[in-house]
């Protein structure tokens, strides 16, 4: 699966699709010499906010101790693997630049202090 040339680090989201970190044992990297990259904040804002109405964009930013508990998994489980991480995808669908913004910084403190 992994035996392409070229491509040094495989990425996945996590955050939003916990089930996709089972599909990619630490065994498959190491017998491919590929690193990884975790996503461990969601990004997928119609799912978190179920489609209500928000009272501030800010709520649909998950909190520092969510994204923490994600990273220190993957970190566990990728070790030296996991080379890279930050948010599962794109942030355009967020309600505006200041929820995206603090979705960036929330993200960065999670792993700075994990």
């Amino acid at each position: 699966m992994l035996a392409v040339k070229n491509l040094d680090v495989f990425s996945f989201e996590y955050a939003g699709s916990p089930e996709n970190i089972d599909l990619v044992p630490k065994s498959l990297l190491e017998r491919g010499d590929k690193q990884i990259r975790v996503g461990i904040a969601r990004t997928d804002v119609d799912n978190l906010t179920g489609g209500k109405k928000l009272s501030s964009p800010i709520e649909v930013v998950e909190s520092v101790d969510i994204i923490k508990k994600r990273y220190r998994f993957a970190k566990e489980k990728y070790c030296e693997r996991m080379t890279f991480t930050g948010p599962d995808c794109g942030l355009a669908g967020f309600p505006n630049q200041d929820a995206a913004a603090l979705l960036l910084k929330r993200t960065v403190e999670a792993v700075k202090t994990a």
